[in-house]
């Protein structure tokens, strides 16, 4: 079994479903499939993969997949990377948390196992771990392989405040800091509260903020509240839209349609028989491109959800400005939308994604929210540059699925389904 952190705890709720074979969705590909035999023969032979498979299995465990892919110079798609990330699950458990991580790089011989916390893009995560653990507290928070860890717990006194502990790639943690420390003026007399920056250390890729007190709003939010919450998100969202943080300290925040007309491109190359639609798509998106964008200009969070929203009773936090900066406001709202009935436990419940209920629900949502929003923020959403922005929204969301090995075929369906509707609207 992977090695045991005393006094380490693990907290999530990304739990995935046990699957026969890892990536089974791409196994059709041709390009694909021999790698993924490879590394379906060598994690069969592997006792500690086969340990780890029945923890998941048995509920002891969650399992974290990703597929990277990159263009060889002629043009073609090829395998990046895969990995299958075990992990420990349990509040506060007394054995602590246990993580290993199966990483398979075709360009570099094949499967490499890291037990937690060895990492090869996060290479100070086991000093931050050791120094968290000898001040007695430390919780895993998130762990996104090759990306980013979340730690919360005690720096030096053992006594000292409760903080959080971000290590991410190396190069990163200035325009991090830099960016938090901004928006911690910016919102110095808003109505929500955000973490204050402690320590940025760009040797040891680390970046260290206050604990907000709170729990997730997403685990606060029932039927009866449903509406009246969307509004205060809504209004919260436009309050967010209209902090004064300084143009040259965040600039513009990332573009994502090209990221949107690159996974178009490789989902018609996963699924060759859709292909075509996914080429309507492009089409439908790049021939209807919002004008006024420049108009819409405002500081954006990057990835405003609900699952960025810490409630302490009635006082809100936002979270994670990491990737903040200044975009088209129907860039972060459509994002909003496009993944609200995936970040609410409340729709899970209501039925499948075509459910009348579901639908119904999700309507009541959007409307209230999108009310907040308008009572809040200076400028409204263009219609017709929110529906464009949500369509590419829901491009990445698909194709994020189908990496994390978390679609199959009626999801796919699913998700096609919804982006013709989507595309459809925007034709009208």
């Amino acid at each position: 079994m992977p090695r045991l952190h005393a006094g380490v705890s693990f907290l999530t709720d990304e739990i995935t479903v046990n699957r026969p074979n890892p990536f089974s969705f791409l196994e059709p590909v041709d390009a694909i499939g021999p790698h993924l035999r490879d590394l379906a023969t060598a994690l069969r032979g592997n006792a500690r993969f086969l340990g780890l498979e029945e923890d998941e299995a048995n509920g002891r465990a969650s399992v974290r997949r990703l597929a990277t892919f990159f263009r060889s110079r002629e043009g073609s798609w090829e395998i990046k990377r895969l990995y299958i990330s075990y992990q420990a699950i349990g509040q506060r458990s007394a054995t602590g948390y246990r993580g290993y991580t199966f990483l398979y790089d075709p360009r570099r011989g094949g499967l490499q196992e890291c037990p937690f916390p060895a990492d090869p893009k996060l290479k100070s995560a086991g000093h931050v771990l050791s120094r968290l653990e000898a001040a007695g507290r430390a919780d895993v928070l998130r762990y996104v392989p090759l990306r980013r860890l979340t730690l919360r717990g005690h720096w030096d006194p053992p006594d000292g405040p409760t903080i959080i502990v971000k290590v991410v790639e190396s190069g990163a943690t200035g325009r991090i800091a830099r960016r938090l420390r901004a928006v911690e003026r910016a919102a110095e007399r808003a109505s929500f509260g955000v973490a204050g920056l402690l320590i940025h250390d760009e040797s040891g890729a680390t970046v260290v903020q206050q604990c907000l007190p709170g729990q997730p709003l997403v685990a606060a939010i029932t039927l009866q509240s449903l509406e009246a919450t969307m509004r205060r998100l809504g209004a919260l969202h436009g309050e967010v839209h209209e902090l004064a943080v300084p143009d040259h300290v965040c600039g513009d925040a990332d573009d994502p349609f090209p990221t949107v007309l690159d996974r178009l491109d490789w989902l018609g190359w996963v699924r060759p028989g859709r292909a075509d639609f996914f080429r309507a798509v492009r089409a439908t998106l790049e021939g209807r491109t919002p004008a006024g964008a420049s108009d819409r200009r405002v500081f954006c969070h990057g990835d405003f959800r609900c699952t960025q929203i810490l409630a302490d009773d009635d006082r809100w936090a936002v979270i994670d400005f990491d990737e903040a900066g200044y975009a088209d406001l129907c860039q972060d709202v459509g994002r909003f939308l496009a993944f609200l009935e995936y970040d609410l436990p409340l729709f899970q419940e209501a039925g499948g994604r075509e459910s009348p209920d579901r639908r119904a629900l999700l309507e009541r949502a959007e409307t209230a929210y999108l009310e907040g929003y308008a009572s809040r923020a200076r400028r409204e959403p263009d219609p017709r540059a929110l529906l464009w922005h949500r369509t590419c929204q829901e491009v990445l969301h698909l194709a994020q699925r189908v990496r994390r090995d978390l679609a199959d075929e009626e999801e796919f369906g699913r998700g096609c389904t919804g982006l013709e509707a989507l595309c459809h609207r925007l034709e009208s």
